[in-house]
């Protein structure tokens, strides 16, 4: 548990804060944001759900970043169903909306 905290604390060091970029498009058809939730689901299922992990976030327009990720289930952030956080301190969903402009997620390394 000391090294766990300890952990956070050193990458605390390394956290930019970003605002939000990314507004969730609108008009579009259900079978868009089918697709947009499936493969929300699968990255969900793919990233490790009990410790943080440092991710490559590739977005539609090109832009690149590093966030810390995790999912998060059945706490004070998550409620009743698993979702996609990131942030080391304090989680902030990954919503559909923001997923949508997401290309590629991958670890950093």
């Amino acid at each position: 548990m000391k090294t766990d905290y300890k952990s956070i604390i050193e990458d605390l060091r390394h956290v930019t804060l970003f605002p939000r970029r990314y507004k969730a498009p609108k008009g579009r058809s259900g079978d868009w944001w089918r697709e947009v939730m499936r493969r929300y689901a699968n990255t969900e299922k793919r990233i490790e759900s009990n410790y943080y992990h440092w991710y490559v976030i590739q977005y539609d327009d090109g832009h690149r970043e590093t966030a810390r990720l995790r999912v998060l289930q059945g706490g004070l952030f998550s409620g009743m169903t698993p979702a996609i956080y990131r942030g080391a301190v304090i989680p902030r969903m990954i919503d559909f909306g923001t997923y949508s402009h997401i290309k590629e997620m991958r670890l950093a390394f």
